[in-house]
């Protein structure tokens, strides 16, 4: 678990830090209508309405349209989808059917543009709904800009409904809300599954007389969703607001529909997580978790789930229990343990329990339970697989499709891990540091071995040894603490967290001779977040030789110049809007373009990159290309180049 200031440091990273203008870049903001062109269940409009309304109000499919409103009921977005006979996992850059009774997987769609060379970046942390035949699901098209989607179940039909994409989708009485943080978008659903035109969201929600200071309140269950005024009234009669306009800050409130009636409901908490029918559950950061009761707004405490260092996470809540992950150290083994909690009586019962990833500190897909099942992603053998567990019968884990996540590691080798927490008191500061390391370690199957495990190791214990040092030096905030000490002896103890993280990545190219992949470092010593770092390597696994770009290709330095600028001036004109690049973006590429630059390899060509802060904004990330290898003139046989293309004796 990360510590507090940690969490706060990333917490506030995404809100304050980051590219200007680019948080729902690309997004369409709600079409406002009015009362007369506003669409409603019995009268509905949609794209393929006519020019002319008397022939689109004379013609047969509307007709039929007025007649048979689509979907009655009510259905929620969640990432994890499910018809009679396949799973559908849906992230934003890729989509994967699973079949129940094979247990066979396929790729039903992928962005191959932005996961081309990185399978890492594939999270599945989006938001689907599934319709029929259709899946509608929120895509990532360019960084930093997302869409709605929609898909066939056959993987036919794939198009971009509309540019506003949202966490969470509702789909109630035939109208589907895409919502995010702070806008709401509405769609009439017709029967052939296509979308109308934006409908006007106070209208369609119920939501008028709310103040124009409300804002919604987000929340974490079963993937980061939004509660909508429509789907809180038509469950309790009233909807959940905050607001912070006014007072600058989150106060929850229950809103009257139509009146603007106000009930103060912040002595519970900020924040709501979770509902059913009967109970909502509300906490505060760092303050509780009481569990509400949704008519008479009278409250009791419950689990804590109000703070990182609580350990406690809600998944989702039905009307039987509440389901958490918890995370539980024991002898520096970090586990999950799943459980679900009755909410009327408050008994714990475990699910399941599960290890930290070897490998990676993030999960690629929340846990989510559905359909009385609990899902979650699980490491075996270097690699990632979708499980499940009967939330009622948790005895049996069933594995899911292939992979979802092939690291390579267990090809080519293990991994290695070193963990230390130091401590540094000076008078009433105390500076905490925690070291994370995870490495490759080559199998001695393989002639260089030896002397790579050596660098490698190396590499880690100067890492060591200079965390250790610099936590040694005297900060600034010493100084001021050790002179304020003396007038304000009563003052509370300070705790100053750091934190050093150097993670294996994948291995991104392997041929048995050549071996190629990065590591990924978060160096965090205070402020809004940690420098984040790559290193490349690239070895001949019969020499155990550290390969530089000269051992690799023959150009000289302006031809190299040249084709990586080329490359990344494409990608800049490719996502004109992302926002991210600096206007001199590829006068900085040129620049810094040498013999000496950063890359690693991968099955398609040479991956080149980038650290934050060069090329774009920290919030960008890595800014990277991969340059086929026929670009290059090669010294040595990677990809599909032959000994004698690449100028060797065969």
């Amino acid at each position: 678990m990360k510590n507090i200031l940690i969490a706060l440091s990333f917490f506030l990273t995404v809100f304050l830090t980051g590219c200007e203008n680019t948080e729902n870049r690309g997004a369409e903001q709600p079409v406002t209508v009015s009362p007369e062109e506003t669409v409603s269940t019995e009268e509905t409009a949609g794209p393929e309405e006519t020019a002319n309304p008397e022939e689109a109000a004379n013609s047969e499919e509307t007709a039929v349209r007025q007649e048979k409103p689509l979907y009655p009921e009510d259905r929620k977005s969640c990432v994890i989808q499910e018809d009679e006979d396949y799973i559908y996992i849906c992230g934003t850059l890729r989509l994967v059917k699973i079949d129940k009774e094979t247990g066979e997987s396929e790729i039903l769609w992928e962005n191959t543009e932005l996961c081309d060379d990185d399978k890492m970046y594939i999270y599945f942390q989006g938001s689907a709904l599934l319709l029929d035949d259709k899946i509608y699901f929120v895509e990532q098209w360019a960084y930093g800009a997302k869409v709605l989607s929609v898909i066939r179940t056959d993987g036919t039909g794939h198009e971009k409904v509309a540019e506003f994409a949202g966490h969470s989708m509702l789909l109630q009485d035939g109208i589907l809300y895409v919502a995010n943080r702070d806008s709401t978008v509405c769609y009439k659903v017709y029967e052939d599954g296509t979308l109308s035109e934006a409908i006007n969201r106070e209208e369609m929600e119920g939501a008028d007389g709310f103040p124009e200071e409300s804002t919604k309140i987000s929340y974490y269950d079963n993937g980061y969703r939004v509660l909508l005024a429509s789907e809180s009234i038509k469950k309790f009669g009233y909807a959940i607001y905050g607001y912070n306009k006014l007072e600058e800050k989150y106060k929850l409130m229950k809103v009257i529909p139509g009146t603007g009636e106000l009930l103060d409901m912040s002595q519970f908490g900020n924040y709501y997580n979770a509902s059913n029918s009967r109970y909502l559950l509300i906490s505060s950061y760092g303050e509780g978790s009481y569990l509400v009761d949704a008519e008479t707004l009278e409250g009791r405490e419950f689990v804590d789930c109000s703070m990182p260092d609580s350990g406690v996470t809600v998944i989702t809540m039905d009307e039987d229990y509440v389901y958490t992950v918890s995370e539980v150290s024991e002898e520096g083994q970090v586990q999950y343990v799943y459980e679900k909690i009755s909410p009327e009586t408050g008994e714990r019962s475990v699910i399941c329990k599960r290890e930290q990833s070897k490998v990676w500190q993030q999960d690629i897909m929340d846990t989510v339970v559905k359909n009385g099942y609990l899902y979650y992603v699980k490491e075996m053998d270097y690699n990632l697989y979708l499980m499940r567990r009967n939330v009622e019968d948790p005895s049996k884990e069933e594995i899911l499709g292939e992979a979802l996540f092939d690291s390579g590691i267990s090809e080519v080798g293990t991994m290695e891990v070193y963990q230390e927490e130091l401590n540094r008191k000076v008078k009433n500061l105390t500076v905490n540091m925690k070291i994370d390391l995870k490495w490759l370690k080559v199998d001695d199957r393989f002639p260089g071995a030896d002397k790579i495990n050596k660098y490698l190791a190396e590499d880690q214990r100067q890492n060591i040894d200079y965390e250790k040092d610099l936590l040694e030096i005297p900060m600034e905030w010493d100084e001021e603490e050790s002179e304020s000490e003396a007038e304000d002896a009563e003052e509370e103890e300070w705790i100053f967290y750091r934190y050093y993280a150097s993670e294996f990545s994948e291995i991104s190219y392997f041929d048995n001779h050549y071996l190629s992949f990065y590591q990924s470092e978060d160096d965090y010593q205070g402020g809004m977040h940690g420098m984040l770092y790559r290193i490349g390597y690239t070895f001949d696994l019969q020499t155990g030789e550290r390969l530089v770009l000269e051992d690799v290709i023959a150009n000289n330095e302006e031809e190299l110049k040249d084709i990586v600028t080329k490359y990344f001036e494409k990608e800049i004109l490719a996502n004109p809007d992302s926002g991210y690049y600096w206007s001199d973006a590829p006068d900085t590429v040129r620049e810094l373009t040498d013999l000496e630059s950063s890359f690693y390899l991968t099955e398609k060509g040479i991956r080149f990159y980038f650290e934050p802060y060069l090329l774009a904004c920290w919030a960008a990330g890595f800014q990277e290309v991969t340059v086929p290898y026929e670009e290059f003139e090669l010294k040595i046989p990677v990809g599909n180049v032959s000994e004698a293309t690449a100028g060797m004796e065969p």
